[in-house]
């Protein structure tokens, strides 16, 4: 009996329905994208959490200039792989935070390189590499640290909110296909 209401409930089909008639399973589609969006806002959340730690600890011990630029051990976030992938890579992180004797190349530098044979980038060696905040990037490093403050049990929260939005519209599911069966009839305009 139980194993019968979760199986409505779940494998719900749209090939049930007569004037949809197309075979696919919308609550576990459904399903899927709730998964999905779970796992994007932990990872938005993680990426947030990463790019305040950084830019708070270079803004705490003063690495504005590249005089007074810091490593990441100093940092303490050497083990930080993720710190480490988003430094290697051109993005936000990278626009604000310098590196020590980086070579930045004009676009249209960089178009000729990459066209030459055997170009590779260059390969940051995060023992010896040290990071400061760019001047001109300063207000936005600020802003970051005053409002990129994450917490996991906000992100939990949101997690169980999307959950429960689902169960909601997937216990609804059969009514609305219903009601879609009709108007994709025409019966419901009087046709």
């Amino acid at each position: 009996m139980f194993d019968k209401i979760i199986y409505e409930f779940f494998f719900i089909n749209l090939n049930e329905y007569p004037n949809i008639n197309i075979d696919f399973q919308i609550n576990v589609f459904l399903l899927i994208v709730a998964i999905a969006i779970a796992i994007c806002s932990v990872i938005i959340t993680f990426y947030r959490s990463s790019l305040q730690q950084v830019i708070k600890q270079l803004s705490r011990l003063g690495a504005k200039h590249e005089e007074s630029a810091r490593t990441l051990a100093e940092l303490g976030l050497e083990k930080s792989v993720f710190i480490k992938m988003a430094l290697s890579r051109e993005g936000r992180l990278t626009r604000m935070i310098g590196r020590v004797g980086e070579v930045k190349y004009t676009y249209e530098e960089y178009q000729e390189l990459s066209r030459k044979k055997g170009f590779k980038h260059e390969k940051i060696d995060f023992a010896t590499a040290k990071f400061y905040i760019r001047e001109e990037k300063a207000d936005d490093a600020k802003n970051i640290i005053e409002n990129y403050g994450t917490s996991m049990l906000r992100t939990a929260l949101y997690c169980v909110m999307i959950f429960a939005f689902y169960v909601c519209i997937a216990l609804l599911m059969p009514e609305i296909l219903s009601w879609v069966d009709i108007l994709v009839s025409g019966s419901i305009f009087g046709a």
